[in-house]
């Protein structure tokens, strides 16, 4: 049974590989890691042999700006694990739910571990600190706070991405824990707009 893998654990073998983003960096690894254990105990059925490990690594692969994470295959992360027990047998299915976790990439879970995991990120993806994500990251990019006339601008990403996330999620808790982080979305565009005035 897989008892050693937590995130302080790994965290060791993982630096230097994270990204170095504020929006996936080593703080989103603990955050969704919190999440998906949070919805992991919803569920009865789920195998902590394949999520945790899942959830654990599913930001290691390069991305690149407007993309998906890049694939990686089973061979990537077994030097990671190494120094865990996780069972031979188990990789594919860590492998399966890492390279389904992008939104980007546009895939549907295929097990319940991998359900979880896109949940646990999409979670993180909104609510107050998907806010200041977005403006984290479209700070060190260069793009505007809001310019109706500049659809890179950041408040864009809202309805580009933000707001479909809570009608996506596979889980029951999950469904449940976004709907309250879509009303923080809500409402903080409202008082933004308020705040901003008419256009100029």
């Amino acid at each position: 049974m897989l008892t050693a893998l937590t995130p302080e654990a790994l965290r060791p073998v993982l630096t230097g590989i994270m990204a170095t983003d504020p929006a996936h960096d080593w703080h989103h690894v603990v955050r969704v890691w919190r999440l998906a254990q949070a919805i992991a105990a919803t569920e009865p059925a789920v195998d902590h042999e394949i999520l945790d490990p899942a959830v654990l690594l599913h930001d290691i692969s390069p991305k690149q700006p407007g993309s998906s994470n890049a694939l990686i295959e089973a061979a990537t992360i077994v030097p990671l694990l190494a120094p865990f027990d996780v069972p031979p047998h188990k990789l594919p299915a860590i492998t399966q739910a890492i390279n389904e976790h992008s939104y980007s990439r546009g895939w549907r879970a295929t097990s319940l571990e991998s359900a979880i995991l896109q949940d646990a990120d999409r979670l993180d993806a909104i609510g107050a600190i998907g806010i200041a994500r977005v403006f984290a990251v479209g700070g060190a990019r260069g793009r505007p706070l809001y310019d109706p006339h500049d659809p890179t601008n950041s408040v864009e990403h809202f309805y580009d991405k933000l707001l479909r996330l809570k009608d996506g999620m596979n889980t029951a808790e999950g469904c449940r824990l976004a709907e309250h982080r879509h009303a923080v979305l809500e409402q903080f565009l409202l008082e933004f707009y308020a705040e901003w005035g008419e256009d100029y």
